[in-house]
């Protein structure tokens, strides 16, 4: 069953072309060897490629050299055709310069191989073949009166590669008629923006499909087929650019399954979906295509956040829409140009070097990149990418200028007991400041606030302080104070009697202790700092020495004021003592103490 959707002899076509071409099919005598034949202007063995078909032998290669060749030739044999171009990848030659350009019909009725030609064909077809074909590193340009560039009927094997393929007009790129193994890859398919335009048209019973890492530029359908029947097919890794939204990447109305997984589908508006606007898959066989996960074009930065005001890179990669790696070359896409743009969510955080517009960049391995230096001034970025339309967005991070202190931190205020202190510090950017006290270097839990107070456990030791500073969208700076000492206050002691002032502050060690000769109330002058420690309750103990041992006796409690304190005692016995003033009265560890007085009396 043919496109035109009645049955046919499959050779009906090819002899109604070979029939127009007028050209003996006689098959010349068998030689030993394969043979070279030259096909140019002037100084080869030919000036017509048909006489060199004609005068060749199976397996025989002509060469057909730079120059234009008009005239339809057929190949009844199995042969191999090289142009100028041989080897070349005809997806890289953009003119016509040292081409081999034949603007005859290739009539194919035996296996042909054709490797670096041009077929330029005004009107249409460029080629029709009705026995195995080879193309590889061929331009193809063709369409008009009949509507495939390249038709091939009945063939066992049709092999496209490396190929640039070309309409003129409406029509099909390639038509696979009753194809049993077809491999197109690694080649471009285009069509005018106007017109209704197919890429790769299968009609008929097929065997094996596999049509990878091929790009479609304006076809309302890059795959449309009719006749798969029971064949297994691969429509994969292929860039596809739609001639409208409303156009179908694959369109089937086959029973059989096609994996149309990992094309990248472009359609000018959105990211593509498998119903409504944009369709990937069209056709009354459209759940029998599969085509998640497709490829889509993700943005993203080099460096995250991006440092202020030094070029780093930002870059699209073609990923699976599911977040997992394509399985598969990514040729397809090679050159593709990847547009980019990065814009500010608000105007202030973007001043002009921060702003990245519609700069375009071409795809190599599934990656393109293009430099990008971030703005003084921090903010989130939104990052843009577009492929053929298909448009993706992200935001990046970027990181302003650190602010510095211009005058480094340091401490205000007398470092002693109870008196408040202040960690200062000037920045030259306004941001949020926070602040850290250490105690001999060790951080102070909970004392974060930007002033402090020392406590009893700060007394003796060093404080310092860190400031650090952090405006929006910019990383962290800091500043640490030099270390000052907390002032050491004790209380003062001294052992009095009644009638006597200002004595025992020369004795009073355990080897020099002072001496009353007089037993009796005794009165003890104690001078706290009444500043630091005024309300604070203050303990005096008294202990006497009974043996070896200090039997402490009851400890009298002072409240300090703002004058010494005199304590009487009650009458003393004869005997040794030791005095020691301790404040605050508690039972913890950093009380100050006024250490030990020891005293005798004597009767």
């Amino acid at each position: 069953m043919g496109r035109w959707g009645v049955m046919r002899p499959t050779c009906v076509r090819l002899i109604c072309v070979l029939a127009s071409l007028a050209v003996p099919l006689g098959v010349a005598p068998a030689a030993s060897a394969a043979t070279t034949r030259t096909v140019c202007a002037t100084g080869c063995d030919f000036t017509v490629i048909q006489d060199a078909v004609t005068a060749s032998v199976a397996d025989d290669v002509i060469e057909v050299r730079a120059g234009t060749y008009p005239a339809d030739f057929t190949v009844n044999k199995k042969l191999t055709i090289t142009g100028a171009k041989v080897g070349v990848d005809a997806r890289t030659r953009t003119t016509d310069d040292g081409e081999t350009i034949i603007t005859g019909l290739v009539g194919v009725g035996a296996p042909l191989e054709l490797d670096g030609v041009y077929l330029n064909r005004a009107s249409g077809q460029a080629l029709f073949a009705n026995d195995n074909v080879t193309l590889r590193n061929a331009r193809v340009r063709g369409s008009g009166d009949v509507v495939e560039a390249l038709a091939v009927v009945d063939p066992l094997t049709v092999i496209v590669d490396r190929s640039s393929i070309s309409l003129i007009a409406s029509g099909s790129a390639l038509l696979l008629d009753d194809v049993d193994t077809a491999t197109v890859t690694n080649s471009t398919f285009s069509a005018p923006t106007t017109g209704t335009n197919y890429g790769v048209e299968e009609v008929g019973a097929g065997g094996t499909f596999s049509i990878t890492t091929n790009s479609f530029s304006n076809f309302d359908r890059a795959l449309w087929t009719t006749g798969l029947f029971g064949a297994t097919a691969a429509f994969r890794l292929n860039h596809v650019v739609r001639q409208t939204t409303a156009s179908d990447g694959v369109y089937s109305t086959a029973a059989t399954a096609i994996d149309a997984t990992d094309n990248l589908w472009g359609c000018g508006t959105s990211v593509p979906t498998t119903t409504g606007t944009c369709d990937v898959v069209g056709g009354t066989s459209a759940a029998t295509v599969a085509t998640t996960p497709y490829l889509v074009v993700s943005p993203s930065s080099a460096v995250t956040p991006v440092p202020p005001s030094v070029a780093t890179a930002v870059s699209a990669s073609l990923t699976r829409q599911d977040g997992t790696a394509p399985g598969g070359s990514l040729v397809a896409f090679e050159g593709a140009n990847v547009t980019f743009a990065v814009t500010a969510t608000t105007a202030s955080t973007s001043p002009a070097q921060g702003t990245l517009s519609a700069t375009t960049a071409s795809m190599v391995n599934g990656v393109a990149s293009v430099p990008f230096t971030p703005p003084v001034e921090g903010g989130t970025l939104v990052l843009r990418t577009m492929l053929d339309g298909i448009k993706y967005t992200r935001s990046i991070e970027t990181r302003g200028v650190v602010s510095v202190a211009t005058v480094p931190a340091h401490i205000l205020g007398t470092p002693r007991f109870r008196t408040q202190l202040s960690c200062a510090t000037t920045w030259s950017r306004v941001g949020a400041v926070s602040t850290a006290w250490l105690r001999n270097g060790v951080v102070i839990a909970g004392a974060s606030a930007a002033t402090y107070t020392p406590v009893l456990a700060d007394i003796g030791t060093k404080l310092s302080c860190v400031a650090t500073s952090q405006p929006a969208n910019t990383d962290l700076a800091s500043s640490t104070s030099p270390a000052v000492k907390v002032l050491k206050r004790h209380v003062t002691l001294a052992i009095l009697q009644s009638s006597i002032t200002g004595v025992g502050l020369k004795c009073g060690t355990a080897r020099k202790p002072c001496v009353h000769k007089r037993t009796g109330p005794l009165y003890i002058k104690v001078q706290p700092h009444a500043t630091l420690f005024a309300g604070m309750k203050v303990q005096v103990v008294l202990e006497q020495k009974v043996g070896r041992r200090w039997i402490p006796r009851k400890p009298i409690l002072l409240t300090v004021g703002r004058k010494s304190l005199i304590v009487r005692t009650a009458a003393m016995p004869v005997g040794a003592y030791r005095i020691r003033v301790r404040l605050p009265v508690s039972k913890t560890d950093d009380a100050v103490s006024s250490g030990y007085r020891y005293l005798k009396l004597k009767a």
